[in-house]
């Protein structure tokens, strides 16, 4: 006989939401749960790599958050007005070889409403 009892997630950040959605999109009954209600407006996070937007892809939410976001082609870091590191993301191996900018409450709020496609709400 099979276990259907749902597998609880503690936490709708975007790990949370994210692991939910890949749960859920395989069929697996999933329940999530949060402490705090609504997503928090306030922004903890704000870059997307490309192994998440590669993620992203799979779940068929890739567009949106392409959409919102903004690309960084490139970046450089500095100390004591000294350029100690450079990368132009060209070295990533990935169909998105970029990092996007995008505030991680437009990222939990894509996650959710991806999660409501599987009938699936963040409960308390």
């Amino acid at each position: 006989m099979a276990n259907t009892s749902p597998i609880l997630i503690v936490g709708a950040g975007t790990t949370g939401l994210a692991m939910a959605c890949e749960l859920a999109r395989d069929g697996a009954p999933v329940r999530i749960i949060d402490k705090q209600s609504g997503i928090n407006p306030h922004c903890r996070a704000c870059s997307i790599h490309a192994r998440t937007l590669e993620i992203f892809y799979d779940f068929g939410i890739v567009d949106e958050i392409l959409a919102q976001g903004h690309k960084v082609l490139g970046m450089s870091e500095y100390a004591n007005g000294e350029r100690f590191m450079h990368s132009s993301g060209g070295e990533i191996d990935s169909p998105y070889p970029y990092t996007v900018n995008l505030e991680q409450c437009k990222t939990e709020s894509a996650l959710e409403r991806l999660l409501r496609t599987y009938d699936i709400e963040v409960g308390a």
